[in-house]
């Protein structure tokens, strides 16, 4: 819903279905990063990790998680497979909807920006 709307307001033209299908593709990244924190939990000594960023493979490996939680969250979205989803929103807005280059390229920056909403929350209310 989310990509059909962000890409509707950009100018795109996309029916629901295609929405839902750049979301589906674009989401892939996240299975893989899933499959590799499955074989890091499995070949590592976990007993000393706290947090749930300390599996990732971005910034939030190296926070530690006993801070601001907002912060954490919100840090906690700079990594590999957050940022390669959000490539694909954009490249599926430009091939799938006919979005123009530089507009998909905000769009997609809209759709990590809300992916961040609940750490952006939590900082305005000092957590």
């Amino acid at each position: 819903l989310c990509v059909w709307l962000v890409g509707k307001i950009f100018g795109g033209e996309l029916s629901y279905g295609t929405g839902v299908m750049i979301a589906s593709l674009s989401y892939l990244p996240k299975v893989f990063e899933a499959v590799l924190v499955i074989v890091q939990s499995m070949v590592m000594d976990t007993s000393a990790y706290t947090g749930r960023y300390q599996f990732s493979f971005g910034v939030g490996r190296f926070i530690d998680p006993g801070g601001a939680q907002g912060i954490y969250n919100l840090i906690g979205r700079l990594d590999l497979f957050t940022l390669w989803t959000t490539a694909l929103i954009a490249i599926g807005l430009v091939y799938a909807a006919k979005v123009d280059k530089s507009k998909a390229y905000v769009a997609a920056a809209v759709m990590w920006a809300l992916g961040a909403a609940p750490a952006l929350l939590q900082l305005a209310q000092g957590k």
